[in-house]
Parts: C-alpha cells; sequence; structure tokens
C-alpha cells in the first residue's frame, strides 16, 4: 500500500497554515483523517481514469510518496524515471489533487487546495553539495566565518561581488552576512538638492555604475526614494508595455534632456538552467518624476502603448492586470495546466478557451495572445466551473 508511513517517518508533520506552502501539503498527506491510496487492490481510490493504465497508476502514487516522503528533488526523480522533472511535478499535483477530492467535509474544509504548494524547499545538504560543485563559493567562505575572519578579512581573498552573490545562499544555511557602509550613499544624496542643473544631475547618475545594484534598490525604496525606475514611470503614465520596452521610453527621455541611466547585469534563466540572461536597468531621478510623465504624455509614438493588449473572459472585473503581471507576478497561472489537471490532457488546437469560458464564469480569465491567465484566488470556483462546462460539452 502507498500510504504515508514514509512521510511520517521522516518526521516532518508541519501545521498547516494560510498562505501556500509545502508545509501544508505535507500537512494534510500526512493527517489522520486522510484516506489512504492503496494500489495493490482492483478498486483504486481515488478512481483512475479511462485514460490511464493500471501500471500507470501504480507509477504516479509512487513517485508522488517519493516525492513528497524524502528528500529527493524533482530533477533526481525526474532522472530515475527517465522522465522530466515538469512531469514530475505535474503528477505530484495532480495526484494529490485527486487525493484531497475524495476526503469528507471536514477535511476539506481544513485543508483548502489554494493552501498547497508543490515546490519542496531544497535541504540543506543539498544546497552544500550544490555549491560545491559550482566552485565551493559559499562554502568556502562558512569556513571561513568558522574559522573567526571577519568580512575585511575574508574580502582580501574574495571579490566583494562574490561575497554579495553567496549572501542568498548563506542565509539559507542559517548564516547571515551584514551589508558593509557604502560609501556612494552620501554622494548621491545630493540628488534631493533642488538647485542642481541637468548636467549634475547626470554625472551623479552615472556615478552609480554597474557595480552598485544594492545601492540602487536602496535609493529606489522608501517614501522619498531618490531614484526611479524607467519602468515604473511609463506605467504610472499609463502605458502598457513589456519591459523589453524599456529602452524606447529611455532613449525619448535622455532626447528631451532629462537625466537618466542605466547598468546591465545578468540574471539566472527562468528555466532553472545554468545559462544567465542579461538585463539592464533603467533609472532616472525621483524629482523628474513629473518631467518624465509630461515628455510621454505628449509623445505620439508611444499612443500604440496606450492600450492593454489584455482582454477578459468571464466575470468581469474593474482592472485588468498588464501582461508583464500576469507572467511574472506570481499571482497568475496559465488555464491551459488547470484543464490538464481536470481532463488529464490538454484541449487540443481546435477547442478554443472562448468557447467554455462564457459570461456566467464566477472568475475572470485574462487573454494575451494566445495564452490564457486565471487568478490563483479564483482557481477553486474555476476549478468547478471548467468541470461543469466541460461535461456538457462532453469532454470528460
Amino acid at each position: 500500500m502507498v500510504r504515508q508511513e514514509a512521510l511520517k517517518n521522516s518526521g516532518v508533520i508541519p501545521a498547516s497554515s494560510q498562505k501556500p506552502s509545502f508545509e501544508n501539503t505535507l500537512a494534510f498527506v500526512t493527517d489522520e483523517r486522510v484516506s489512504s491510496v492503496p494500489i495493490d487492490t482492483k478498486v483504486q481510490t481515488p478512481p483512475r481514469s479511462k485514460w490511464t493504465t493500471q501500471a500507470q497508476w501504480e507509477r504516479d502514487w509512487e513517485i508522488t510518496g517519493e516525492y513528497l516522503g524524502t528528500d529527493k528533488i524533482l530533477e533526481e526523480i525526474g532522472r530515475e524515471r527517465e522522465i522530466s522533472r515538469e512531469r514530475v511535478h505535474q503528477i505530484v499535483k495532480r495526484r494529490i489533487g485527486q487525493l484531497h477530492q475524495i476526503q469528507n467535509a471536514e477535511v476539506k474544509s481544513e485543508f483548502s487546495l489554494d493552501q498547497f504548494s508543490y515546490h519542496k524547499p531544497l535541504p540543506v545538504s543539498l544546497r552544500r553539495r550544490r555549491s560545491e560543485a559550482r566552485g565551493g563559493l559559499s562554502a568556502r567562505i562558512e569556513k571561513a566565518l568558522l574559522e573567526g575572519k571577519t568580512i575585511p578579512q575574508i574580502e582580501e581573498e574574495l571579490k566583494p561581488r562574490q561575497i554579495s552573490n553567496a549572501r542568498k545562499a548563506l542565509r539559507g544555511w542559517g548564516i547571515e552576512i551584514p551589508y558593509e557602509y557604502n560609501h556612494i550613499l552620501p554622494r548621491i544624496e545630493k540628488l534631493r538638492d533642488p538647485g542642481l542643473t541637468d548636467e549634475e544631475k547626470q554625472k551623479l547618475l552615472d556615478s552609480v555604475g554597474h557595480k552598485h545594484n544594492s545601492v540602487l534598490k536602496v535609493l529606489s525604496s522608501g517614501e522619498e526614494p531618490l531614484t526611479i525606475p524607467v519602468s515604473r514611470i511609463g506605467w504610472q503614465a499609463g502605458l502598457f508595455f513589456r519591459v523589453d520596452k524599456v529602452n524606447f521610453i529611455y532613449a525619448l527621455l535622455r532626447s528631451k534632456g532629462v537625466p537618466a541611466s542605466s547598468f546591465s547585469h545578468f540574471v539566472r534563466s527562468r528555466e532553472g538552467n545554468r545559462e544567465k540572461i542579461r538585463r539592464t536597468y533603467y533609472f532616472i531621478c525621483a524629482s523628474d518624476r513629473d518631467r518624465a510623465i509630461e515628455i510621454i504624455n505628449s509623445t505620439k509614438e508611444l499612443d500604440q502603448y496606450r492600450v492593454n493588449p489584455v482582454t477578459i473572459l468571464g466575470k468581469a472585473t474593474d482592472r485588468i492586470p498588464r501582461a508583464g503581471e500576469l507572467q511574472d507576478s506570481g499571482n497568475y497561472s496559465h488555464l491551459g495546466s488547470l484543464v490538464i489537471e481536470i481532463r488529464e490532457k490538454s484541449l487540443g488546437r481546435y477547442i478554443r478557451a472562448e468557447n467554455i469560458i462564457l459570461d456566467d464564469c464566477p472568475a475572470s480569465v485574462f487573454r494575451y495572445k494566445k495564452s490564457r491567465f486565471y487568478r490563483l484566488d479564483q482557481q477553486k470556483q474555476l476549478r468547478k466551473y471548467l468541470k461543469r462546462r466541460l461535461r456538457e460539452l462532453r469532454l470528460i
């Protein structure tokens, strides 16, 4: 039988909370009231669909128990089973959803699917192995700190940028590296002087440079920031654009004499591989905000960005999110993934979401180009609606 014995033996029995987390998922499957999942009988619970063979059904529950009951991550299980990490994630999410579906009302009310997350936090041991495999930078700094060395002493051996890059990893190990006072801040404070000329502002902005990313974040935050991102200026002016179009607005402001600067840095790819993507950050003085917005509003070349490309299906809403919010904020998910979770396969190229989502839909579905998104906090209502509509259309 595939039951939660492996999970209980791991010694992790966390309490449920309102925020979606992996701990909530573990709390659900380890609860004594949750029905078990027998795979050695002819009657499956939850029942398997007609598209799933007995062997696939057994394999899926074995994968789910292995992922939740051990410290293995998606990649490790995927390599052993010769499937992708995303496929492992889909299997775990689908089977936990089916397990939740057969529980009684008391368990469902206490454990909501909206509280579940399937992203397992990496164990410290795996983080250390990953650090060593990548050169052992974090491990070297940890060893130096345990030997009693100070940050200035470590900087004699390593570059400040290397220490900054290792700060997040070490924080996950329980080691906090304090931020050092930066000499550039007092000089940039001169931007508050209303008597500065544009040339003086430009010189100060250019002095930030690519080595002061953390300083720039400080300058752009707080109730009275010294700088403001060009992307934020564009959004405040009522434009709808992707971040890769910010350089056009930046060039426009520079051509109109507004002091502005930029720096480039590299970020890790969202696909989870080691590939790094170059990003450019554009910013201006916060005191020039109104001046920049006036220039943007009077430029006809930007009229193409004044209409939101995102449209809505189903329930009407007062505010339609921007395309960047749908893809990057983490508050929205793809409709296709929810359909696959319910139907165990996609709709195909000939069935459009517009034929399924009608005006009586209790949730809002947002359309951007060929993608459809929904709010995660409306997932429960949307799932119930989709099941009804797919049955009506004889798609399940």
